[in-house]
């Protein structure tokens, strides 16, 4: 699939500081942790945000230290306001941080978009945040080019835009034939990648894409970036665009 995914990033990946728009009330970080921030864009402090969470878990000296940074990148800054077991993450990362490359850890997929932020910052040399957009973004660009991968599952969101295009249902109705059952359980062992190697799967293709797009010159995170960035832009316009004239 990451062929698939690249050829279609490839006319946006120049512009993502043009697209990037996730904004951030930059006086929090300031005031808790005496960040600093030069950047002219979204995309560019984000950036420097990352670098500066990333720099304080590495230096902390106490779980209590990180679990401050972890609920400040979680729900303030990541919008995930009801999440109560920011300690649990903390500690559940803690073996694998600042590891160089993937590793074995406990990547079930409860709560994923809001422990992948946690871990996207204290593995950085390979960790992705795994969230709504990003798993949509992936899914729509698979029905765009024929649905002949799996589906990722998705967390549940609250964007609108991508919530009223359904591609979850979109690519079930490219797949689906009589001989299946219409059993949820069997739908999924079929047809979706399993949740328990949903976010190795995920980093997998961002990684490869990463190495098409940019061969390794920039951060896995570039790519994570602007599938997030379109998801409910130019992605959902060209799903929008492909499913209409299929009912023409």
């Amino acid at each position: 699939m990451h062929n698939e995914v690249a050829e279609y990033l490839s006319k946006y990946k120049d512009r993502i500081d043009e697209f990037y728009a996730w904004s951030f009330n930059e006086s929090i970080p300031r005031t808790q942790f005496g960040f600093k921030f030069s950047g002219k864009t979204p995309f560019q402090r984000t950036l420097e945000l990352q670098r500066q969470v990333s720099e304080a878990a590495r230096n902390a000296t106490s779980d209590d230290e990180k679990e401050r940074l972890a609920t400040y990148f979680i729900k303030d800054w990541g919008g995930i306001a009801k999440v109560s077991d920011v300690r649990a993450i903390v500690v559940r990362f803690n073996p694998v941080a600042f590891s160089e490359t993937p590793c074995n850890a406990d990547f079930g997929f409860k709560r994923i978009s809001s422990w992948s932020k946690w871990i996207s910052v204290v593995c950085p040399k390979w960790a992705c945040i795994y969230d709504t957009r990003v798993a949509y973004s992936l899914n729509a660009i698979n029905y765009i080019s024929g649905a002949r991968h799996k589906i990722f599952p998705m967390p549940d969101g609250r964007n609108t835009q991508i919530n009223i295009l359904d591609v979850t249902t979109l690519l079930l109705s490219k797949k689906l034939s009589a001989a299946d059952s219409s059993e949820p359980k069997t739908i999924r062992e079929s047809h979706f990648i399993g949740e328990s190697v949903a976010y190795k799967s995920y980093i997998d293709i961002i990684h490869n894409v990463s190495s098409l797009l940019w061969a390794g010159s920039v951060p896995c995170q570039f790519t994570e970036m602007l599938l997030f960035s379109l998801a409910d832009t130019h992605i959902y316009e060209d799903l929008f665009a492909v499913v209409s004239r299929a009912r023409e």
